[in-house]
């Protein structure tokens, strides 16, 4: 139906914007010669509330009427291509091949042989774990009473031992 699709490229919002609205007609491949996206962003403005910019159920519906009196259409025929949408067609992109990342026979050093370089079993420790374990006390030390600064292992020194800047 009509508020079907309505509701389909109005997404979670009560109303549809003219972005949306746009798509829409993309959509719809009313978007040609004779009629752009120019054309559909008028028919949004003259139909759209003035000061919030948006369209409602009714205020598509007039939009449609208008399209069709644009590109000489009948409103019917139209209305029923409009309901026969399913809603927003999304359209992605896939990245072209890089020989020099993709081709795995030009990879140099030790990436070339398929050992080495960083380690990704992530069984070993890393550098801060490393640091912090050698902040630990060892078994038979006592802690202490010098506060640790945000909890990160590194103490620091009490305020009344600190300078005084004058």
């Amino acid at each position: 139906t009509l508020e079907g699709t309505f509701a389909a490229y109005r997404g979670q919002r009560a109303y549809m914007d003219s972005t949306r609205f746009a798509k829409f007609c993309k959509d719809c491949k009313l978007i040609d010669e004779q009629f752009g996206v120019t054309d559909a962003d008028l028919i949004f403005t003259r139909v759209s509330c003035k000061v919030q910019k948006q369209m409602g159920l009714q205020q598509f519906k007039d939009a449609v009427a208008l399209i069709s009196e644009r590109k000489g259409l009948n409103i019917q025929v139209l209305q029923s291509n409009i309901a026969a949408l399913r809603g927003p067609m999304l359209q992605g992109t896939s990245p072209e091949a890089v020989r020099l990342h993709d081709d795995r026979n030009g990879y140099t050093g030790v990436h070339s042989k398929g050992v080495g370089g960083p380690n990704t079993d992530n069984t070993s420790p890393t550098a801060v774990q490393k640091w912090q374990s050698s902040l630990r006390l060892e078994p038979g030390q006592h802690a202490s009473r010098t506060p640790l600064f945000l909890d990160t292992g590194v103490p620091c020194r009490p305020l009344a031992s600190r300078p005084v800047a004058n």
